[in-house]
Protein backbone atom coordinates (compact mmCIF):
# COMPACT_ATOMS: atom_id res chain seq x y z
CA UNK A 1 0.00 0.00 0.00
CA UNK A 2 2.43 2.43 1.15
CA UNK A 3 4.55 1.88 -2.40
CA UNK A 4 1.50 2.33 -4.51
CA UNK A 5 0.46 5.47 -2.60
CA UNK A 6 4.20 6.78 -2.86
CA UNK A 7 3.43 5.72 -6.86
CA UNK A 8 0.32 7.74 -7.02
CA UNK A 9 1.94 10.61 -5.16
CA UNK A 10 4.75 10.95 -7.93
CA UNK A 11 2.24 11.14 -11.02
CA UNK A 12 0.64 13.79 -9.09
CA UNK A 13 3.88 15.74 -8.18
CA UNK A 14 4.83 15.43 -12.10
CA UNK A 15 1.28 16.26 -13.36
CA UNK A 16 1.80 12.78 -15.56
CA UNK A 17 -1.80 11.73 -14.55
CA UNK A 18 -3.94 10.34 -15.57
CA UNK A 19 -1.46 8.03 -16.68
CA UNK A 20 -0.58 4.26 -18.36
CA UNK A 21 0.97 2.62 -15.70
CA UNK A 22 3.68 -0.36 -16.58
CA UNK A 23 4.67 -2.77 -13.47
CA UNK A 24 6.36 -5.74 -13.95
CA UNK A 25 6.98 -8.61 -10.60
CA UNK A 26 6.85 -6.95 -7.60
CA UNK A 27 6.29 -3.52 -9.63
CA UNK A 28 2.87 -5.37 -11.13
CA UNK A 29 1.44 -5.84 -7.71
CA UNK A 30 2.69 -1.98 -6.93
CA UNK A 31 0.48 -1.14 -10.23
CA UNK A 32 -2.10 -2.74 -9.79
CA UNK A 33 -2.35 -1.12 -6.40
CA UNK A 34 -2.79 2.10 -7.83
CA UNK A 35 -5.19 0.91 -9.97
CA UNK A 36 -7.17 0.12 -6.63
CA UNK A 37 -6.29 2.73 -4.68
CA UNK A 38 -5.97 5.78 -7.30
CA UNK A 39 -7.74 4.80 -10.07
CA UNK A 40 -8.62 8.46 -10.92
CA UNK A 41 -4.92 8.28 -12.07
CA UNK A 42 -4.10 5.89 -14.27
CA UNK A 43 -5.89 5.40 -17.48
CA UNK A 44 -4.77 1.62 -18.29
CA UNK A 45 -2.59 -0.73 -15.95
CA UNK A 46 -0.46 -3.34 -17.47
CA UNK A 47 1.35 -5.63 -15.12
CA UNK A 48 3.95 -8.22 -16.56
CA UNK A 49 3.81 -11.75 -14.38
CA UNK A 50 2.71 -10.49 -10.48
CA UNK A 51 3.94 -13.12 -8.68
CA UNK A 52 0.60 -13.91 -6.75
CA UNK A 53 2.04 -17.62 -6.02
CA UNK A 54 -0.63 -18.54 -3.70
CA UNK A 55 -3.27 -19.11 -6.07
CA UNK A 56 -1.54 -21.86 -8.06
CA UNK A 57 -2.72 -25.18 -7.58
CA UNK A 58 1.08 -26.28 -6.28
CA UNK A 59 1.31 -23.03 -3.96
CA UNK A 60 2.37 -25.10 -0.88
CA UNK A 61 5.19 -26.84 -2.58
CA UNK A 62 6.43 -23.63 -4.25
CA UNK A 63 6.49 -21.70 -1.44
CA UNK A 64 8.43 -24.22 0.65
CA UNK A 65 10.96 -24.18 -2.18
CA UNK A 66 11.30 -20.62 -2.39
CA UNK A 67 11.35 -20.08 1.07
CA UNK A 68 14.28 -23.12 1.29
CA UNK A 69 16.18 -21.27 -1.40
CA UNK A 70 16.42 -17.97 0.32
CA UNK A 71 17.32 -18.97 3.38
CA UNK A 72 20.15 -21.02 2.16
CA UNK A 73 21.02 -18.37 -0.18
CA UNK A 74 20.80 -15.61 3.15
CA UNK A 75 22.47 -18.28 5.42
CA UNK A 76 25.52 -18.94 2.99
CA UNK A 77 25.70 -15.65 1.26
CA UNK A 78 24.02 -12.82 2.97
CA UNK A 79 21.53 -10.45 1.60
CA UNK A 80 24.16 -9.04 -0.66
CA UNK A 81 24.66 -12.66 -2.23
CA UNK A 82 21.55 -13.78 -2.20
CA UNK A 83 20.43 -11.01 -3.87
CA UNK A 84 22.95 -11.76 -6.60
CA UNK A 85 21.34 -16.09 -6.56
CA UNK A 86 18.18 -13.85 -6.91
CA UNK A 87 18.82 -11.66 -10.08
CA UNK A 88 20.87 -14.35 -11.47
CA UNK A 89 18.05 -16.82 -11.01
CA UNK A 90 15.14 -14.53 -12.77
CA UNK A 91 17.09 -12.35 -14.99
CA UNK A 92 19.71 -14.51 -16.05
CA UNK A 93 23.57 -14.49 -15.03
CA UNK A 94 24.59 -13.01 -18.74
CA UNK A 95 22.06 -10.44 -17.87
CA UNK A 96 23.79 -9.94 -14.47
CA UNK A 97 27.31 -10.15 -15.30
CA UNK A 98 26.24 -7.36 -18.37
CA UNK A 99 24.39 -4.81 -15.81
CA UNK A 100 25.73 -1.32 -15.44
CA UNK A 101 28.00 -2.03 -12.36
CA UNK A 102 26.26 1.15 -10.75
CA UNK A 103 22.98 -0.34 -11.41
CA UNK A 104 24.08 -3.67 -10.69
CA UNK A 105 25.72 -2.01 -6.90
CA UNK A 106 22.37 -0.46 -6.05
CA UNK A 107 20.48 -3.91 -6.74
CA UNK A 108 22.73 -5.49 -4.58
CA UNK A 109 22.48 -3.09 -2.08
CA UNK A 110 18.37 -3.35 -1.87
CA UNK A 111 19.07 -6.96 -0.30
CA UNK A 112 18.90 -6.49 3.78
CA UNK A 113 15.47 -4.57 2.39
CA UNK A 114 14.22 -6.93 -0.23
CA UNK A 115 14.69 -10.29 1.66
CA UNK A 116 14.14 -7.99 5.64
CA UNK A 117 10.68 -6.80 4.06
CA UNK A 118 9.40 -7.08 0.77
CA UNK A 119 9.87 -10.15 -0.60
CA UNK A 120 7.39 -11.26 2.18
CA UNK A 121 5.10 -8.16 1.58
CA UNK A 122 4.91 -8.38 -2.04
CA UNK A 123 4.22 -12.83 -2.25
CA UNK A 124 1.45 -12.39 0.85
CA UNK A 125 -1.10 -9.88 -0.97
CA UNK A 126 -3.29 -11.72 -3.62
CA UNK A 127 -6.12 -8.82 -4.93
CA UNK A 128 -9.77 -10.30 -3.70
CA UNK A 129 -12.65 -10.59 -6.43
CA UNK A 130 -14.52 -7.72 -5.21
CA UNK A 131 -11.43 -5.72 -5.35
CA UNK A 132 -10.94 -7.09 -9.08
CA UNK A 133 -14.56 -6.68 -9.63
CA UNK A 134 -14.34 -3.35 -8.21
CA UNK A 135 -11.62 -1.97 -10.85
CA UNK A 136 -12.51 1.31 -13.00
CA UNK A 137 -9.40 1.01 -15.40
CA UNK A 138 -8.48 -1.54 -18.02
CA UNK A 139 -5.77 -3.89 -16.58
CA UNK A 140 -3.80 -5.81 -19.16
CA UNK A 141 -1.64 -8.87 -18.14
CA UNK A 142 1.48 -9.98 -19.63
CA UNK A 143 3.72 -12.94 -19.63
CA UNK A 144 6.90 -13.90 -20.89
CA UNK A 145 6.92 -16.22 -23.89
CA UNK A 146 9.80 -18.10 -22.33
CA UNK A 147 8.20 -18.38 -19.03
CA UNK A 148 5.40 -20.80 -20.30
CA UNK A 149 4.60 -23.02 -17.65
CA UNK A 150 6.43 -21.48 -14.60
CA UNK A 151 4.73 -20.19 -11.59
CA UNK A 152 5.23 -16.11 -13.35
CA UNK A 153 3.31 -16.97 -16.51
CA UNK A 154 0.96 -19.20 -14.63
CA UNK A 155 0.07 -16.55 -12.18
CA UNK A 156 -0.27 -14.14 -15.23
CA UNK A 157 -2.96 -16.11 -16.42
CA UNK A 158 -4.95 -16.44 -13.48
CA UNK A 159 -4.59 -12.77 -13.28
CA UNK A 160 -6.03 -12.42 -16.70
CA UNK A 161 -9.17 -14.95 -16.41
CA UNK A 162 -9.71 -13.28 -13.11
CA UNK A 163 -10.32 -10.23 -15.20
CA UNK A 164 -12.07 -11.57 -18.20
CA UNK A 165 -9.60 -11.03 -20.57
CA UNK A 166 -6.71 -13.17 -22.00
CA UNK A 167 -2.84 -12.94 -21.40
CA UNK A 168 -0.47 -11.05 -23.47
CA UNK A 169 2.73 -12.95 -24.59
CA UNK A 170 5.72 -11.31 -25.09
CA UNK A 171 8.88 -12.20 -25.88
CA UNK A 172 11.40 -12.78 -23.28
CA UNK A 173 10.89 -13.88 -20.05
CA UNK A 174 10.68 -12.71 -16.34
CA UNK A 175 13.37 -9.50 -16.92
CA UNK A 176 13.10 -8.97 -20.80
CA UNK A 177 13.63 -5.61 -20.30
CA UNK A 178 17.33 -6.55 -19.15
CA UNK A 179 17.79 -9.29 -21.17
CA UNK A 180 15.95 -8.46 -24.77
CA UNK A 181 15.04 -4.46 -24.30
CA UNK A 182 14.85 -4.22 -27.81
CA UNK A 183 12.19 -6.86 -28.54
CA UNK A 184 10.46 -6.09 -24.84
CA UNK A 185 10.15 -2.40 -26.16
CA UNK A 186 8.61 -3.41 -29.61
CA UNK A 187 5.82 -5.38 -27.62
CA UNK A 188 4.86 -2.87 -25.34
CA UNK A 189 4.32 -0.02 -27.74
CA UNK A 190 1.47 -1.02 -29.21
CA UNK A 191 -0.24 -1.57 -25.85
CA UNK A 192 0.98 2.02 -25.60
CA UNK A 193 0.08 3.59 -28.40
CA UNK A 194 -3.71 1.56 -28.53
CA UNK A 195 -4.33 3.33 -25.39
CA UNK A 196 -3.02 6.90 -26.67
CA UNK A 197 -5.39 6.44 -29.49
CA UNK A 198 -8.44 5.65 -27.59
CA UNK A 199 -7.63 9.30 -25.13
CA UNK A 200 -7.23 11.37 -28.10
Amino acid sequence: EQQADDGAALLRHVGAAPAVVFGTSGGAIIALKVAIRAPELARQVIVHEPPFIRVLPDAAELGRTLQGQVEQALATRGPRGAMELFIRENAGSDVFDRLDPTLRERMLANGPSFFGHELAMFMSWIPSETELAGLRVPVRALAGRDNRGTYYYRAAQWLAKALGTDVVEIPGAHAPYLARPREFAAALLPLLKGELQRAI
